[in-house]
């Protein structure tokens, strides 16, 4: 699979039954070391294909590769592939639940097994990156909006991910913390991490990437909000199906359904 970190293969996954799907055949690419943004209107099935990814839902049907192999549905698969994958939401109130936040930041790499002495100073150092240290000691309740998304990108970024998936990472957020985040998902992408973003912000997209076929396993939203913004594509020209052809803009690929 080369530089295919995930790969989803005819995935189909529904919150009732056979009534409706989130996601419909599902078939996609995601390679190594890129930024990626999905668009997408709501119920289009982009937290859905997070999810997935990350092991909180498992399809009904198809199949999630990651890093070329099957993923293990049992606890030691998902307990590794969460290790690699993480997800930072779109609410920070579905995300934090510890009293303080140290506490808070220390929960997800203790769980995984890692030594109290190295928990610590990870824990530190995703406190001092990004810039948590003055309220490090705080009640998460009693923090702003801002910077509980700041705690819950510590969350994840404790745990040193492969990929991580941001679902609108600056979702009601005040133009400071706004651009905190993104300068955060920039240093990120140039690290090497797989980036992912759920975004209507086309502002922040530098190169869009149109794959025929590839993202037909999308409901109807998706595939309406694509046409929206098809002018972006005729207006800058970057249109290809292939991911290696702009390498001098390694910025971010808009995916959409045309």
């Amino acid at each position: 699979m080369g530089d295919v970190i995930i790969k989803a293969e005819d995935l189909w996954f529904s919150y009732d039954g056979e009534e409706a799907h989130a996601l419909r055949g599902l078939s996609l690419e995601l390679r190594k070391g890129r930024r990626i943004a999905l668009m997408g209107a709501n119920g289009a099935g982009k937290s859905t294909f997070f999810l997935c990814c990350n092991g909180i839902h498992k399809p009904q049907k198809g199949t999630l590769y990651y890093d070329g192999n099957p993923v293990s549905y049992d606890k030691k698969g998902l307990l590794e592939l969460r290790r690699k994958v993480g997800i930072v939401f779109q609410d920070p109130e579905n995300q934090l639940f510890s009293a303080s936040v140290y506490q808070e930041i220390s929960f997800g790499i203790l769980n995984l097994g890692v030594p109290d002495e190295e928990a610590a100073q990870e824990v530190e150092r995703v406190i001092r990156e990004l810039e948590i240290t003055p309220f490090r000691n705080r009640p998460v309740h009693a923090l702003s909006g801002g910077q509980k998304k700041q705690v819950s990108i510590a969350d994840i970024l404790v745990m040193r991910p492969e990929v991580i998936f941001f679902d609108e990472p600056a979702a009601a957020l005040d133009p400071k913390h706004a651009g905190m985040v993104r300068r955060i998902v920039d240093r990120l992408a140039e690290e090497g991490i797989t980036v992912v973003v759920s975004t209507h912000d086309v502002s922040t997209v530098v190169i869009a990437v149109m794959v025929r076929d590839m993202y037909s396993g999308f409901g109807e939203a998706f595939q309406q909000s694509a046409f929206q913004v098809a002018s972006i594509i005729t207006t800058t020209g970057y249109a290809t199906t292939d991911f290696n052809l702009w390498p001098q803009v390694p910025r971010t690929i808009l995916i959409m359904l045309m």
